[in-house]
């Protein structure tokens, strides 16, 4: 219970999110968009998985300041790939690309917030729900990056 540290904390984990997504952009410049996503969502997944591990080992019980921190950069890096994903989902669009991403969108924020609301009621005196619903889902979409993603030859 943090109260009245919600805003500062809030905009901490805004700023952070900004960071990553202004840093994901000049990755893309530089490596272009594929590499880029493959790397930052396999670096979520690590990160999820040290995550549940971590909590596993200590009853789902961390101090305050290591989750704040991990929560930040997990989010942080979900906001660096979603805008990436939604792009190359839309590429093959072409002139129907603007409905596309308003439903896209629209379902992303269906599913996410009963997927939020599953996660949110496993929650109670353990934070290792919020670390598993992160290796699940960015795990998922790490496999369907992994699978989507142009073949070399």
């Amino acid at each position: 219970d943090r109260p009245e540290q919600f805003a500062l904390l809030f905009g901490i984990n805004a700023v952070a999110m900004a960071v990553t997504i202004l840093a994901t952009e000049r990755m893309v410049r530089r490596w272009t968009t594929w590499p880029v996503l493959v790397v930052e969502t396999g670096c979520i997944v690590v990160l999820a998985a040290g995550y549940v591990a971590w909590t596993a080992g200590t009853d789902g019980v961390i101090p305050f300041a290591p989750w704040f921190v991990l929560a930040s950069v997990l989010t942080a890096g979900t906001a660096g790939v979603a805008p990436l994903m939604q792009t190359l989902a839309m590429e093959p669009m072409g002139r129907i690309a603007g409905m596309a991403s308003s439903i896209s969108g629209a379902m992303v924020f269906t599913v996410g917030a009963v997927l939020g609301a599953v996660i949110d009621s496993a929650i109670d005196d353990t934070v290792t729900p919020f670390g598993l619903g992160f290796l699940v889902y960015c795990g998922a979409a790490f496999v369907a990056v992994l699978w989507a993603r142009p073949r070399v030859t």
